[in-house]
């Protein structure tokens, strides 16, 4: 993952454990004072409320964990004019619209703004090449190819 994400991720655990977590530990101790704990849904909600923190927090904390940060590769700067990760490649589909895609790690794809993992069909047929090569993408709907325009 990127620095970003992982400073990102880092900040989400950091409020689980020092906001909300806390924050429904208070909503657990006022409810518990206004109807005890048998058939109270109040507490029961606010319970439910923990655990899910409680498992997002693990998660977050082993995804942490076990992150790698990948850098922009420094072979990838002898090559500036190759598809690699972290750049943004320009596209032509052979319907002649033309689409932008930044490579990024699994954790920062987000397809709607543009940002596509590596390990995507698209991202994985696009790793490599230069402008003005086709690659041939297996996507959902059949076979299609992307002409490669630009690379920043």
């Amino acid at each position: 993952m990127s620095r970003s994400k992982l400073a990102e991720l880092t900040a989400d655990l950091e409020e689980l454990r020092t906001v909300r977590k806390p924050a429904i530990a208070s909503q657990i101790n006022v409810a518990r004072t206004r109807g005890g704990t048998d058939d109270n849904a109040e507490t029961e909600l606010a319970k439910q409320d923990l655990a899910f923190v409680e498992g997002k927090i693990r998660s977050l904390a082993r995804l942490i964990g076990n992150a790698v940060i990948v850098d922009a590769n420094p072979d990838d700067a002898e090559s500036p004019d190759a598809v690699a990760l972290w750049r943004t490649v320009t596209v032509e589909r052979e319907n002649g619209q033309q689409a932008r895609y930044q490579i990024t790690g699994s954790l920062e794809a987000d397809p709607a703004q543009g940002r596509i993992s590596h390990v995507s069909p698209i991202g994985k047929s696009l790793l490599g090449k230069r402008p003005g090569d086709v690659a041939e993408v297996q996507i959902p709907s059949g076979k299609t190819k992307l002409k490669i325009l630009s690379i920043s």
